[in-house]
């Protein structure tokens, strides 16, 4: 059934009605004819309505404009389309009966018959749904840009060839030019000139294979610094996998790459350590291991702990199973109170029973126990420090026992030396007494026969007399070898010139007419002046006994000590009889009777109480040099 009074031929008339676009037909005065149901749909009346108004279709659907005033049909360009004998196409806005206005593209041709205009045929598409999507796309895009402008990464996209054709304000500004400037130069003028090969390189390949862009590089800021960035970006295709866009982003990572330097140098520092420390507990001249949990699992222990407590495969076992003997002892209850209370614990000369190849001993131990605490404070281990002092233990045993064997011998030579003091005392009273009478016997015989003595009978009587007061003599220097350095006032100390000393000594020698004394330059000492002046008498007369006629006293420091030298120019000693002289009743000539053999021993003993020395320099024929130290507590 015909729909109007102008209607398509049948083929066209089934094209038209099926078409997604609207179709209408309108005569010469621009009344519709003809309403394809796409048509009727969108302009929201009927043909049977449009036909019924007998009205031109620009009052039905066109006649306001969105603003609401009046759109004159004279205006319109659809309208204009037959007169003007022209095509005319564009957009424009219809209204529907019920007010609501929407959007359409139109293409309006004139009808002609013979050359002669008869209608209008117009092609009508609804745009709503476009501009729909069209505001919501540049919504979206809005929000999208908004979004990347507050992004601190650099935004940008580009065509698949690669040219960049968006940057962000944010972006352009970083490198201090603007956004037409940063799109037409690219990126090639603020890329580091070491990384621009490689960026180049990798950018390259992903913009011919499409696959995913990384790359690191310096970008120069607008103050002319160069900083680290992350450079990444994704290609976007279309249907059948077309390439349309890539999307990226510039990424500073500049303090990124510095925390991680940073990181990087700690933690080679700290392996650094951790092996230096390791090679350390290793290496240590010490016994050293760290226990972890309550069972005080051995987790770590070095060949020296191995090698002293002779524990096999021990890593990984709890200490009481390692070392069963030593539960309950003190080196085992020191590990429980480091672990509880948080807190070193030391321990000395600790026994501890070890089994060291197959034997058992009983050993010493210094150590300490240091717990290993966690950033709260927690105890996360046990590190001890152990040392050996087996040795040192029964060293100082020794010692003890040494010293109490050294008190033993001491008081029994205390003892004897106080027998001694009495036998002196008795022999010198018992001895003396009867080479008295002896001598005072001579002396009477001598006297009472002086007439009848021959002379060679009074040469016997003097050389009686001789042996007599040669063995009282000989009794005066045992005494006094047997009280050297044990008399009364031998160990009080005075401010003391040894200069003063040598004097006096050789004042009290009596020395023969024409034996001369020179003293050199010595100091004052802090010293026992009995003893120091019987080592002067003894050694000066020694010298003017067998001296010649000048003797020197000299000194010098030497080591903590003060070397005293007494010189003589006399006929000197062999070096063969250097040491023998130094021995108790030794003289050089038998013949000597004066000489009993016992002043240099005393001279010896004395200093050698004191921790000196004695020592002799001299050559038949070069005079003697007696030399001995004396400890250098001295006033210069």
């Amino acid at each position: 059934m015909p729909r109007g009074r102008m209607q398509p031929p049948d083929i066209a008339l089934t094209i038209a009605e099926n078409a997604t676009l609207g179709v209408v037909m309108m005569d010469a005065h621009q009344k519709c004819t003809y309403l394809n149901a796409a048509a009727e749909k969108m302009f929201g009346v009927t043909l049977a309505e449009v036909l019924r108004r007998d009205e031109p279709l620009h009052d039905i659907i066109h006649h306001t404009r969105p603003d609401g005033r009046h759109f004159p049909m004279a205006e319109c360009p659809i309208d204009r389309a037959l007169p003007e004998r022209a095509n005319m196409q564009g957009t424009d806005v219809f209204v529907r009966p019920d007010g609501h206005f929407y959007p359409v593209a139109y293409t309006a041709s004139p009808i002609l018959e013979g050359g002669k205009p008869v209608g209008t045929i117009i092609e009508v598409r609804d745009l709503s749904d476009e501009r729909r999507a069209e505001a919501e796309r540049e919504q979206i895009e809005a929000r999208y840009r908004f979004l990347a402008e507050q992004l601190p990464a650099h935004v940008w996209t580009s065509d698949p060839a690669g040219k960049l054709d968006y940057v962000s304000d944010r972006t352009a500004a970083y490198f201090g030019v603007t956004v037409p400037q940063l799109l037409l130069d690219g990126w090639q003028g603020v890329i580091h000139p070491d990384d621009l090969a490689a960026t180049v390189e990798t950018w390259t390949h992903s913009l011919e294979t499409g696959a995913p862009y990384e790359v690191e590089f310096r970008l120069r800021r607008a103050d002319g610094v160069y900083r680290w960035h992350l450079a990444r970006a994704s290609a976007q295709r279309g249907p059948g996998g077309r390439l349309l866009k890539w999307f990226g982003t510039n990424t500073d990572i500049e303090d990124r790459r510095r925390v991680e330097r940073e990181r990087d140098e700690a933690y080679q520092a700290a392996e650094l350590e951790r092996n230096r420390l390791q090679n350390l507990l290793m290496q240590a001249p010490a016994a050293v291991a760290m226990y972890r949990g309550p069972e005080h699992l051995i987790a770590m222990c070095n060949p020296i702990w191995e090698r002293f407590t002779g524990a096999e495969d021990a890593l990984g076992r709890p200490f009481d199973e390692v070392f069963p003997q030593l539960v309950g002892s003190e080196a085992r209850r020191a590990l429980d109170r480091a672990r509880e209370s948080g807190e070193a614990i030391v321990g000395e000369e600790v026994p501890v029973a070890l089994v060291i190849e197959g034997e058992p001993r009983e050993t010493f131990w210094n150590f300490v126990v240091q717990p290993v605490l966690t950033p709260t404070g927690e105890v996360d281990a046990l590190l001890a420090h152990a040392v050996d002092v087996s040795a040192q233990v029964a060293a100082r045993r020794e010692i003890e026992r040494r010293a109490e064997e050294l008190t033993r011998l001491s008081e029994e030579l205390r003892h004897t030396n106080e027998e001694l003091d009495k036998f002196a005392y008795v022999a010198s009273h018992d001895l003396k007494a009867p080479l008295r009478g002896i001598s005072t016997l001579a002396t009477f015989i001598e006297q009472d026969s002086v007439e009848q003595l021959s002379e060679a009978s009074r040469g016997h009587f003097e050389l009686l007399r001789g042996r007599v007061e040669r063995m009282q003599a000989l009794i005066d220097g045992i005494l006094a070898y047997s009280r050297a350095t044990r008399e009364r006032g031998a160990r009080t100390t005075r401010r003391v010139s040894l200069a003063d000393l040598a004097r006096e000594a050789f004042d009290l020698l009596g020395a023969p007419e024409g034996v001369e004394l020179e003293v050199g330059a010595l100091p004052t000492l802090e010293a026992e002046p009995v003893l120091l002046q019987q080592v002067f008498l003894n050694l000066l007369s020694n010298a003017v006994k067998h001296g010649g006629a000048h003797v020197r006293v000299v000194s010098q420091p030497r080591d903590g000590v003060v070397e005293v030298g007494v010189i003589d120019d006399g006929p000197g000693i062999a070096p063969a009889h250097h040491e023998r002289i130094w021995e108790l009743f030794q003289t050089l000539d038998r013949r000597d009777d004066q000489s009993t053999g016992v002043g240099l021993p005393v001279v010896r003993k004395i200093v050698e109480s004191r921790g000196g020395r004695v020592r002799v320099e001299s050559d038949e024929g070069e005079g003697a040099a007696f030399y001995f130290t004396w400890p250098a507590r001295a006033e210069p």
